[in-house]
């Protein structure tokens, strides 16, 4: 048995509804699916050839999370944040 969700809905406009409104609801699917090891190595082989040294794009996006809720910078690593941001590492 196959149970679907909607990702979002919109109210959208149609053409010739008659009888029915002319705005309707219509719901959005987003599929999904588990990435393959195989994939995931294919990926990070690629990464560490074209862009050795390039944060991914994970860090990236934590970097760019903790500079907007900041309002700091620093380097991207966590020693330098925990400094900036006078917390202390837990053992």
């Amino acid at each position: 048995m196959t149970y679907l969700r909607q990702d979002f809905s919109l109210m959208m406009p149609v053409a010739d509804a008659h009888p029915w409104p002319e705005l309707q609801r219509f719901d959005f699917l987003v599929r999904s699916r588990q990435v393959t090891p195989s994939e995931v190595q294919a990926y990070e082989s690629r990464r560490e050839t074209v862009e050795p040294s390039r944060p991914s794009v994970y860090h990236r996006a934590a970097l760019f999370a903790l500079r907007e809720l900041s309002g700091r910078d620093a380097e991207a690593t966590p020693q330098a944040w925990r400094k900036v941001l006078n917390i202390t590492k837990k053992s």
